[in-house]
């Protein structure tokens, strides 16, 4: 009823002045004009011969976040698996989906030709389950699906539980037995985005308001797998998600995506922190990851990575272990530098749950972040996600923890000519909001490391730059799609 409404809307009021930067809402039909970030499409090859692909592995994810309030978040992730080898074991596309509080689901299809569809060079995709529901409570002529679509602005799904979720309910070992979604799970989601990652959330009408990408041209190689981009640092999102008849509203909610893609193994063991509702700093927004992955050109051979990223205000600063230092100004609408650091320290200290440790210097910066939780995991409002194994044969297996209602602490200084710390923010702290994870193993005890890159041709190509948008440009004049998904 209007009176609902207009209550759910005073209640709100005061959260999102609070909780996320003041905005117009999307929710007023209109498409918003941004930029997206490199690497937001889908990469796997259009244009090379679907028999040769069978024999190459292919894995890409999705990540979507959003924050609605102190105590509810929700994550959409979706996956595809050797899309073009009816054969292997893994060859799916799905999804799981973590509700508001804390309701899980997951369900995948086979049908990945017949039911899988992406998008090459925008962020787009959707999957039609060929499940039939079949509960009596449910509307029978409704299909199963999830969208994203508009660049990725606009999300919709509708997933039942069926048999294949009975062992996620029924098993009295399963770690969502007292979680799992019952009936059904439904969303509709209208997203505003705010940044992207690096510069590219302006009007795109200036040459250097773009994106960039992690590992910069790197990224678009095979070397690095799996490759790691950020989707929106920033956004808002409105709509609504409705859990087994109960439906949760939001206006305006932090919202953030990011995705992986490649051939490779997923890293054996990780970390990953990340929030973007900081309750004093609302547009702050800040990731962390470290990984032990393995090397593409030398097999058996493993390298601790690990990234920082900030965007706050107008600057943007990305700190990593590998590449070259770099500082441009940009025309951008709202990044008025990038700054890329190359980290001579990047260490981790990251206990099996509950810390979390990371310190990054450069010559121009440094970052400190902490991350806390309830160490009893009896006690900490906690989701085990499935994530990918670090193998090319396996598929999704029960690999991650996390919880969203983590405190992070960030600080950040900017280091002068006279080599004088001065602070850009200090102890900007999320407020139980933050997104903790850890995942892999062996997790036995705490993990403690220095970034350690071991590619000897990554680490020198690195220090070199190519525009990969005028390779794929001339690529184009012949027919081929050079770099599938930027």
């Amino acid at each position: 009823s209007n009176l609902l409404k207009i209550v759910y809307s005073l209640n709100t009021c005061a959260m999102r002045s609070a909780f996320s930067v003041s905005s117009s809402s999307s929710s007023n039909g209109s498409a918003p004009k941004f930029t997206p970030a490199p690497h937001s499409g889908y990469h796997r090859r259009g244009n090379v011969n679907p028999n040769r692909n069978k024999s190459q592995s292919f894995f890409e994810g999705w990540y979507f976040r959003l924050s609605i309030s102190r105590e509810q978040s929700v994550s959409l992730i979706y996956h595809v698996y050797d899309p073009d080898d009816e054969n292997s074991k893994r060859h799916s596309a799905g999804a799981q989906i973590i509700g508001p509080n804390g309701e899980y689901i997951y369900k995948e299809s086979r049908k990945v030709r017949e039911n899988f569809k992406a998008e090459a060079h925008e962020l787009a995709l959707q999957l039609e389950f060929d499940t039939a529901v079949k509960k009596p409570k449910l509307d029978t002529n409704r299909r199963e699906f999830y969208r994203v679509s508009d660049r990725g602005t606009k999300h919709a799904g509708y997933i039942c539980t069926s048999e294949s979720n009975k062992n996620d309910i029924g098993n009295i070992d399963s770690p969502w037995k007292d979680s799992a979604v019952l009936d059904y799970i439904e969303w509709d989601i209208d997203v505003t985005p705010l940044k992207t990652y690096g510069s590219g959330n302006g009007t795109g009408k200036d040459k250097e308001d773009v994106g960039v990408s992690p590992a910069g041209w790197l990224t678009s190689l095979p070397l690095l797998e799996p490759h790691y981009q950020i989707l929106f640092a920033h956004a808002l999102a409105t709509g609504y998600i409705e859990c087994d008849g109960k439906r949760t509203e939001f206006i305006d909610a932090p919202f953030y995506a990011e995705k992986n893609w490649g051939g490779g193994g997923f890293p054996r063991k990780w970390f990953w922190m990340q929030c973007n509702s900081f309750p004093h700093y609302p547009d702050l927004s800040v990731a962390c990851t470290g990984a032990n992955r393995g090397v593409v050109i030398s097999p058996g051979t493993y390298e601790d990575v690990g990234m920082i990223a900030v965007h706050f205000g107008d600057l943007f600063v990305q700190f990593t272990p590998i590449g070259a230092s770099k500082s441009t100004k940009t025309n951008s609408s709202y990044v008025g530098e990038n700054v890329l650091v190359k980290s001579t320290t990047f260490e981790w200290k990251v206990h099996p749950w509950g810390s979390w440790e990371v310190v990054a210097k450069g010559d121009e910066y440094e970052c400190f972040i902490t991350g806390t939780c309830e160490h009893d995991l009896s006690k900490c409002k906690t989701t085990v996600l499935r994530a990918p194994a670090p193998d090319t044969e396996t598929g999704m297996l029960p690999l991650c923890r996390e919880t969203f209602s983590g405190d992070m602490t960030v600080s950040m200084y900017k280091i002068d000519k006279k080599n004088i710390r001065i602070p850009v923010f200090e102890n900007a702290s999320s407020g139980s909001t933050a997104c903790l994870e850890v995942g892999g193993g062996p997790w036995e005890e705490p993990w403690e490391i220095q970034a350690d890159v071991r590619d000897p041709l990554a680490g020198a190509l690195a220090m070199t730059d190519v525009n990969v948008d005028l390779v794929q440009s001339v690529g184009k004049v012949f027919g081929l799609d050079v770099i599938p998904g930027l």
